[in-house]
């Protein structure tokens, strides 16, 4: 009984298995559209505030440099969680793929700073960017994160670190982290006697939800070979 079962279930997985290997190539198409479509809306939707969007920050390409540093952001994402997996589960480090991915966001990253302080040159609001006052300190802040995120992604002594990788990874998220919150928090004003911060719900909400997640994420690598070379009982010990 329990062979048949087990034969059944592996003509079950081979079927399922070619079926999923011919629409990879879709499933992967369909995973970079929908998230570069969500991060252009979110520009988007700051360009259509108009005028309550602070200028140091409001520009028509507002869209291209949400996707860019979402790219960014998604490259950092990708090393952190490789080598928490690694260390949690005991595997190898996957350096020379890490430090590539690495590589790649440092040029993403130089390429968004240049489109950024191009876009305030081109209309006038460069001067404005080193005023000093509290947005123009904000816009300072947020590209010094991303510099000293270049920096350390582009330094071979560093990317072959692990520790050192780890903290450029998490820089990476951190700087488009500021630079979307201050798009949306700070340099956004829904105007006079208006202000919004996120409340504790959303905030309840948010951390929930990542929480969900991570632990998706635990149970799916846990009981399936998602993970290459990791045994679902090796996974679980």
């Amino acid at each position: 009984m329990e062979q048949s079962r087990r034969e059944g279930l592996r003509r079950f997985a081979t079927r399922v298995t070619n079926i999923l290997y011919r629409v990879l190539p879709w499933l992967i198409a369909l995973g970079v559209l929908l998230p570069m479509m969500h991060q252009s809306s979110l520009g988007t939707l700051m360009v259509l505030t108009g005028s309550k969007l602070h200028p140091l920050w409001q520009t028509p390409i507002l869209p291209l440099l949400f996707v860019i540093s979402s790219f960014a952001m998604g490259l950092g994402a990708v090393i952190v969680e490789s080598m928490l997996a690694n260390y949690f589960f005991r595997r190898p480090l996957e350096g020379p793929m890490l430090r590539r991915l690495a590589r790649v966001g440092a040029y993403a990253l130089g390429g968004f700073l240049l489109l950024r302080f191009g876009d305030l040159a081109v209309r006038g609001e460069l001067g404005a960017a080193f005023g000093f006052d509290s947005r123009s300190v904000m816009v300072l802040a947020e590209s010094l994160v991303f510099v000293v995120g270049i920096a350390m992604l582009l330094s071979k002594s560093r990317a072959a670190d692990p520790g050192q990788l780890m903290r450029a990874a998490i820089t990476i998220c951190v700087a488009g982290g500021l630079y979307r919150f201050n798009a949306f928090i700070i340099a956004f004003k829904p105007g006079p006697g208006w202000s919004y911060f996120p409340s504790v719900p959303e905030l309840v909400i948010t951390l929930g939800l990542i929480a969900l997640e991570i632990m998706a994420y635990l149970v799916l690598v846990q009981r399936f070979p998602v993970l290459r070379g990791l045994k679902p009982a090796a996974a679980k010990s």
